[in-house]
Parts: C-alpha cells; structure tokens; sequence
C-alpha cells in the first residue's frame, strides 16, 4: 500500500508540475518548484517522517524538465520546419466546427503535402473553406505557430503546434475517410435511427448521454444543465464508463472475471464513443486497476489515478491543458476522498449506521464539486450552486436512462428489433422529462448561476485545503473537520461579500468591432450598448448569470435601422436622436453616464470615483480633447479627440500601448483605487 500510494503522489506531483511548466517562464517556474520542495520539506521536517515526499515531487520536477527540454529542443524545431507564407498544401479535413466568417468552418486538419513535398502534421485553421470530415482540399495557405490566446494551451493539448490561415485557390479533390472518420460516421447513422421514434430533442439528449454524439441538442438545454451544474452529463466520461462496466458486469460474482470483463467493454464503448479523449482518460484508471484485480493484486483507487495521470502526461507535453482532463482528475480525487472520509468515519461498524450511509451519498457530490471549483476558477468557468442537489436528485435516473440507451444502441443495430426499439426509446424519454422537469426546478432556484472573483476564492480554498490537511493527520481532532472546515468556508464567503460592497464592476462584452460596456454595482448595471442582436443576447446571458437589474441603457450606434433594444424594459438614451452637439448625464448608484453627439460620431463617458471610461462610435470632434483613464477602442476613429491613459481594444490590435480585454475588465471602488483585471499585452 506504501509504495503504491508513493506512485499516486508522483503521477499528481507530474501532473501539476507539468500544468504549471507549460504555462510559465522558466525562471518562475524554477521559482515556484524550489518555493514547494522547501515546503515540502519542512513539513517532512516538523512530521518526523522521512523525506519520501520531497523525493516524489522532485523526481517529479526532474521529469517534467527533460520533458520540457524535449519539447523546446525536438517538437517545438520540428514544427517550425513547415511554417511560410503562400504554401500549397493539400490537406485532410479531420474535425469542424462553427466559424465567425460566411461560408467558412474553422477546421483541424492533417496536412498531407506542402509545396509538392510529403509530410504529416495536424494543424488548426480558424477560418476555412466550407469543407465536411475526410474531404481532401488544395490551396493556398500561411503557415504560422498557434496565436498565444486563450485557445493556445487547449490546441496544443489536442498535438497541434501550427496554425494555417487561408489565401484562395481552395479546390475539392475527393475523400480520404480513415478508420476514425469511419467510427464517426457510423456512430452519425446509429444516432439516427436512435432517435426515429422519439421526440428530437430528447433523442439527441439520450445519445448525448449514450454515445457521445451532440449532434442536434438544443442549445437551450445545455444552458439548463450548464446551469443546474450537471453539463459532465452531456459528455461522456468516467462516469459513463463506470456505469457501464457496473451494469454490464454487476452481476459478476469472481473479481477476476468482472475485471477481465472490464478490458474488454472499455475498448468497446470508446469505439461507441467515438474514442472521446475524457473515456480514454477513464479507461486508462480502470485499465490499471483491472490488470490488478486480474492477477489477484490488491486494488487501489487513488493509485490508478495517479498511474494514469502519470502516463497521459509523460506521453503528451501538454495532457495537463486540456480542460476535460483537469475537470475529470479534480473531480475523481474528490470522490475518492469521500471514499476515504467515509471509510475512516465507518470504521470498526460492521454495518455502517443509517447516519454514515446518507452522510456518504452527500459527501460524494460537495467532494467533486470542492475538488473542481479551483479548476473552474482557474478557467473562468460559470459555478453552479445548485449542483450538488441538481445532482443528488438526478443520482438515480441517470443509469437508467445510460441502459435504456445501451439497449437501445443494441436495438438500432439489428434490424429486426424495431418494436422493442422504439418501446425502449419511449421508456427513456419518459425518464428523460423527468430528468429535465428536475433540472428546470433546480436551475431556477437563486444562486444556480454565480460568478465568484477568482483570485481572491482560490486563495481561501488554498487555505481550506491546508486545514483539512492538518486535521486529517491529526489523530485526534480530525472529525472536527466536519463542522470547522463549513463554518470557515460561510466565514470567507462572508468576508468576500463584505469585501465587494461599493465596488464598481466594468466588463467588455460584444463582437471587436463594435464593442459593449456593462458596468454595475451591487446588483444595478448600466450598458452602453452598439451591435446587434447578438450583442444583446450575449448581454442578457452576463446580466442573468450575476443576477443584475439593468437600469439604464445608452445607444450609441450610429445607424439604428434595426431595433434589438425593442424588448429592453428600462430606459433607453438613443443618442443618435440627439440634437447635434447635445450631451446627456444620468446617475445610476455611483456611476455617472454621459453622452454626446457630435456630426461623425457618437460617445459615451462612463465615470466613478474620479475614475472614467469612454467608448464612441465613428470619429468624435471636440472643441477640447476628452481626457479619459481607459479608452475602448471598437470601430472608433484614431483620430478621435480623446486622451487616454490606456488604450483597450476587444480584438486583438497589436503594437503601441493597446491592451486587449474581455470580459470583467476594470474593478474600480470609488474614490480609493481602481485595477485592471484580465486585460493584458498582445505581441505583434
């Protein structure tokens, strides 16, 4: 157990040294890893226990080094060998998806040929011809490294290094479908005939669940289950993969033949799947322990996943971006210390009390969700506070439904078998409006939507995460745990609620060019608003997700032929419809709005605390150039009468001093200090 725990720790040292290596300059980097293993080592220090821990992680650091080295030395010079400008490449169209531009898919592709030369590499373009998976298509391109933006880490998880963006010349050549595409198009047509005898909706819902394939899901209920914090059933993972196993194999009496069953569906339903990273991922810990239980070794949880972890990251650079994997590793180590929180509570009672047993089915979904809210932080992602119930309450229809659509799957595959295809599919979407008038009820409590500052909570749950450390080694006071640890975690909030009380917060929202301002306090918000009725919906989606009122709305574009305001209930300042030369001021809580119209442009100043934010539409002409703390930059003129200490632009402008944001943007309390937040350099 000593040494397999030992194997445990050194795949989670990996795979963090590995996420914070990718993601930070060398020195830091070192800075941070000689910071932990004094850490760690005063630690072993004040315990008495020897230094098998400081071994661990700096075998650990050892290992992602030469990992590093390899990257910087072979991948990264093997990549840059295809890069140029106007290349004719003929390429094989792996994977699409939606795309900004017209007729254009962004696309992941498998270079074949470059300039008449042989090669093989996977590359990302944003914006490429119209094109379906397994089509080959000629043309010219640029060939450049990733653009350094949010989407880089994600890219190069996935093996891609190069990026291309299209020149003309695109000419459809004919199809090279390889056994992948294959997969995905069998795995299209078996959906098909999944959903012939139910309701749309709830039938690319169950192969969702079932398959992998989304295919059709409406968008409004991944909104409902994003927001009910259950969206990990959308996505076939771990947990699919055990229900699974548990369903084909629970009636498995010898551990051997249930793990020697076990190797055999794990192959077999990533094929179903579509051979989804995050089943791999699972798999891999399943396989470990499998192998284990088929040669009579004792099985260990907490070893699997470190294992895996271990392999995943030392077979790929850069395992530890990928956000699924994150979500999932954080996730499973939280359900495995409620495992073994129950276990230590349950000990020496032979059965377990009433009490333990309900305490457990509880400790599972807060674990998980504790576990993943630093990962969700980190990310930027939406929290759920609901999650935990939305998921106690759903805890037993979700493998019902996953065998209803095994059974399914089963049926749609033998022709003969129609009738009980279409019985079982009306069984599962009877259960799947049952799932969904739950999900509803849940999402539409207060608090299923929250957005909390991420700096300052991923710093408490650091701290809560060192005292339930320092109380589980204690032998003594270690049940304390259970009622210091929530009360710690009510104070914090607390503090945190007290803290931003005043604050004034300022997020860019909208497409580059015609960018939108939210700025709010407390629960009142103002919008100076250009674009259209995307921009509105992607306003409405912020305004929901933090529970604010919108009280006061400034229209500043300049041709208001469509009207996507028209359902905006407060009121609405159109400046366009302003007398030449006019300005406009209205308070709201602590937030000055002003406005003017000049003849080429409209502008809007928003003002807190000798703080102020300008945004314009077209070129402004002032008698006197408009001094301004932030200028946002959209389809404004350079040559607009405004000084600004700092220039933001929603796109990505590079050179000068422009900065670019997204987002929350600007926290300013009144009158004592103001920062900028998620705005940062964008190299040329």
């Amino acid at each position: 157990m000593v040494i397999r725990r030992k194997l445990a720790l050194l795949g989670l040292f990996f795979l963090l040294c590995q996420l914070a290596a990718v993601q930070m300059p060398p020195g830091v980097w070192f800075a941070l890893t000689a910071g932990c293993a004094v850490a760690i080592f005063a630690f072993c220090r004040m315990r008495e226990r020897k230094y098998h821990l400081l071994l661990l992680f700096l075998g650990a650091v050892v290992m992602v080094w030469i990992q590093q080295l390899y990257v910087q030395r072979v991948l990264y010079p093997a990549a840059e060998q295809y890069r140029g400008g106007g290349l004719s490449l003929l390429a094989r169209i792996e994977e699409t998806g939606e795309c900004y531009e017209d007729d254009r898919v962004s696309a992941r592709v498998t270079v074949l040929e470059s300039n008449g030369r042989d090669c093989c590499y996977t590359a990302y373009c944003s914006a490429f011809p119209n094109s379906e998976p397994g089509e080959l298509v000629r043309g010219i391109f640029d060939v450049s490294s990733l653009t350094n933006d949010e989407y880089r880490l994600s890219h190069l998880a996935d093996g891609i290094y190069l990026e291309l963006s299209y020149l003309s010349g695109a000419d459809w050549i004919g199809e090279q479908h390889t056994f992948l595409l294959l997969v995905q198009q069998w795995r299209l047509m078996l959906s098909r005939k999944i959903r012939q005898f139910i309701s749309f909706d709830a039938g690319s819902l169950l192969c969702a669940m079932t398959l992998g394939e989304r295919t059709g899901l409406s968008e409004e209920w991944e909104i409902l289950f994003r927001q009910a914090g259950v969206s990990h059933l959308l996505v076939v993972s771990g947990l699919h993969l055990s229900l699974v196993c548990g369903i084909l194999t629970g009636f498995l009496k010898n551990s051997r033949l249930r793990a020697a069953a076990n190797l055999v569906i794990f192959p077999l339903y990533a094929v179903l799947t579509g051979f989804s990273p995050s089943i791999f991922r699972a798999g891999t810990a399943l396989a470990i322990s499998s192998v284990g239980a088929l040669f009579a070794l004792p099985v260990d949880a907490f070893t699997s996943l470190g294992v895996a972890a271990l392999l995943l990251g030392i077979t790929n650079p850069f395992a530890s971006c990928d956000l699924g994997l994150q979500l999932s590793f954080a996730a499973t180590l939280g359900v495995l210390c409620a495992g073994a929180l129950y276990t230590r509570l349950a000990r020496n009672r032979y059965p377990a009390p009433i009490r333990l047993r309900v305490l457990n089915t509880l400790l599972v979904p807060v674990f998980a969700a504790c576990f993943s809210l630093p990962v969700q932080l980190a990310q930027g992602l939406e929290l759920s506070g609901v999650s935990v119930l939305s998921n106690l309450l759903c805890l037993y229809l979700i493998q019902p439904i996953l065998l209803l659509g095994m059974l399914c799957a089963i049926c749609a595959l033998i022709p003969f078998l129609i009738v009980p295809l279409q019985i079982l599919s009306r069984l599962a979407e009877i259960l799947i409006r049952l799932l969904i008038a739950i999900l509803q009820t849940t999402a539409s409590l207060p608090y299923s939507r929250m957005v909390l500052e991420k700096e300052y909570y991923l710093f408490v749950w650091a701290i809560l995460l060192g005292l339930a450390l320092l109380f589980w080694f204690s032998p003594r006071h270690w049940k304390r745990m259970l009622v210091i640890l929530p009360l710690c975690t009510l104070f914090a909030a607390g503090i945190g609620r007290f803290a931003s009380l005043g604050l004034v917060h300022v997020a860019l929202l909208g497409s580059s060019s015609s960018p939108c301002l939210v700025a709010w306090q407390e629960s009142n918000a103002v919008l100076v608003f250009q674009g259209g009725y995307s921009a509105v919906k992607e306003v409405r989606e912020y305004l929901q997700v933090r529970n604010l009122e919108l009280q006061l709305v400034m229209d500043i574009r300049r041709n208001n032929d469509s009207d996507p305001l028209s359902e905006i209930e407060c009121p609405v300042v159109r400046v366009q419809e302003l007398p030449n030369g006019m300005q406009t001021s209205r308070q709201v809580s602590d937030i000055l709005l002003e406005s003017c119209r000049t003849k080429d442009g409209n502008l809007a100043r928003l003002s807190t605390g000798g703080y102020s934010v300008v945004l314009c539409s077209g070129t402004v002409r002032l008698v006197q150039p408009l001094q301004a703390s932030v200028w946002v930059l959209g389809n404004s003129g350079e040559d607009s009468d405004i000084q600004a200490d700092t220039k933001i632009s929603s796109g990505r402008l590079a050179g000068g001093d422009i900065l670019y944001g997204d987002g929350d943007i600007l926290a300013i309390r009144p009158g004592q200090s103001a920062r900028l937040i998620e705005v940062y350099h964008v190299d040329e």
